[in-house]
């Protein structure tokens, strides 16, 4: 954002809050530093002079701001900073069509656009409307509705993370390319300032395509409330058959299993791994035809305990030990 803005004449206080949006960019989100040769293309382009005090102040603020996750990783041992230079420099991919494969970034960067203008679920292909708005960006240059240099910034901030996912084996979801965001909506804007009539109708359609996505988006059957419900349901069962604490198994996809924690936190619920000897309550999502869950909460299930294999004394042993839901780590950090 900074580096359109500096191209089109901000003062040179601005570099103070160019300093402040990269720390917090970075405190957010590591994959947003893509974007900081950006900056520095903005500030080539624009031909300010750089004053030395005014680095030196940026400076301090970026380190201020920027303090939280530095101290995190000190904690830590630098613990994120290295799995990101480790993935940045890979060199084999990790998952197959998932990183490093420019076809896969398309695909998903069309789906992000697809998303965002409301057209996800219109029939056509996803990659077409990606290339309209290109299109539209290229147009909207011709007919200079915005100067050579913020077209080059705007380029610039497109094809940052596109080069780097389609060059880097990183595991890629549309996660990764939300970044981009911003220049969507602000080509949508464009739109609007290049031609009232046009943009008028462009608007409505904008309007009307996400109510109507909005309007016949199905319930999530998935959510807070049908885990909460299940937690309880695992709470009250186990303090019907007097079990001092349980243990959960997942039968779904990887990383589904995750976000649990925090509901068994709630219902103060002792939490074991299985391996631990408590009894196992197992959860299923989503739901599957060759799998007999006993209990359904939406598309969730659960398959109890078999109750009989599991004798009280050794339950209590199983169980003596500290609750793994609070103890156990999350991603290498402690929860």
């Amino acid at each position: 954002y900074y580096s359109v803005w500096l191209v089109l004449g901000a003062k040179r206080s601005g570099f103070y809050l160019a300093a402040f949006l990269m720390a917090v960019a970075w405190n957010i989100n590591l994959s947003l530093m893509l974007f900081f040769p950006i900056l520095i293309l903005g500030i080539f382009l624009s031909k300010k002079r750089v004053h030395l005090a005014t680095v030196v102040k940026s400076l301090a603020l970026f380190i201020l701001v920027f303090s939280p996750f530095l101290l995190f990783e000190i904690k830590h041992g630098f613990n994120m900073t290295k799995a990101v230079v480790t993935k940045a420099s890979a060199t084999e991919t990790v998952v197959a069509g998932s990183g490093g494969d420019f076809g896969r970034v398309i695909t998903l960067l069309s789906k992000n656009v697809a998303n965002i203008y409301g057209t996800l679920d219109l029939t056509l292909s996803h990659v077409y409307w990606l290339i309209i708005a290109l299109f539209v960006f290229v147009y909207l240059y011709h007919k200079k509705a915005f100067a050579t240099k913020t077209f080059l910034i705007l380029a610039s901030w497109l094809a940052a993370p596109v080069i780097f996912f389609s060059l880097n084996p990183i595991i890629l979801s549309e996660y990764y390319l939300n970044g981009l965001t911003a220049f969507w909506f602000l080509l949508l804007a464009l739109v609007v300032r290049n031609s009232r009539r046009v943009g008028l109708v462009v608007m409505c359609l904008f309007v009307v395509l996400n109510i109507y996505r909005y309007s016949t988006l199905p319930s999530n059957e998935s959510g807070y409330v049908h885990r909460k419900k299940l937690v309880g349901f695992v709470k009250e069962d186990a303090l019907t058959n007097n079990y001092p604490c349980v243990s959960i198994s997942y039968i779904t996809k990887p990383g589904y299993d995750f976000g649990w924690r925090y509901f068994y936190y709630l219902a103060n619920l002792h939490v074991n791994s299985p391996k631990s000897g408590s009894p196992v309550y197992t959860v299923v999502f989503p739901l599957r035809n060759d799998i007999v869950v006993d209990q359904t909460f939406g598309v969730i299930g659960l398959i109890r305990p078999d109750y009989q294999k599991y004798n009280p004394d050794e339950v209590e042993i199983g169980c003596s030990g500290e609750n793994s839901n609070l103890t156990d780590p999350m991603f290498g950090f402690p929860s």
